[in-house]
């Protein structure tokens, strides 16, 4: 049976959900739920046995010395986008596939961008600020709404 092993699932982004289930149909499957697959020693140890490890967290990675101590390693499936964590020369050298899930993220990322150009346009950090002061912050006048904005009047304000 294969081994599968989510070295990083803190907070849980996987435990107890369907996408759970699924993996757990796939293989012997070891999720572990606390913190420390930051340290190189305590990702090994985690995933040295491993096939397959399915990793959730940027913070966790990849170096040559993970990928050299976990021989029976052959697949690493990053539940994101990023690939930064990984050593590709180590897991080329081994015939380790890597994958990843482009895009996954697209929506989160739109949503986010126009949160951020809300904030910019509202001046919401600056007036969050001065509220918090104790301050009601003047120059609200001078925030313009959005609403039948355009590029060129925007440059303008």
């Amino acid at each position: 049976m294969t081994r599968i092993v989510v070295p990083d699932d803190f907070p849980p982004a996987i435990s107890g959900t369907a996408a759970e289930q699924a993996l757990r149909a796939l293989g012997d499957v070891t999720i572990c739920t606390e913190r420390g697959a930051d340290s190189e020693a305590e990702l090994i140890r985690r995933i040295r046995d491993a096939a397959v490890v399915l990793n959730i967290r940027g913070y966790t990675k990849f170096t040559a010395a993970v990928i050299d101590a976990c021989e029976r390693l052959r697949l690493i499936s990053i539940w994101g986008t990023g690939t930064d964590n990984i050593d590709f020369n180590a897991t080329r050298a081994r015939g380790i596939t890597v994958t990843n899930t482009p895009g996954i993220n697209a929506h989160a990322v739109a949503e986010h961008t126009i949160a951020l150009m809300l904030a910019v346009a509202r001046r919401i950090a600056s007036m969050d600020t001065g509220v918090r002061a104790g301050e009601w912050p003047r120059g609200l006048e001078l925030i313009e709404e959005l609403c039948n904005a355009t590029e060129q009047s925007a440059a303008h304000s």
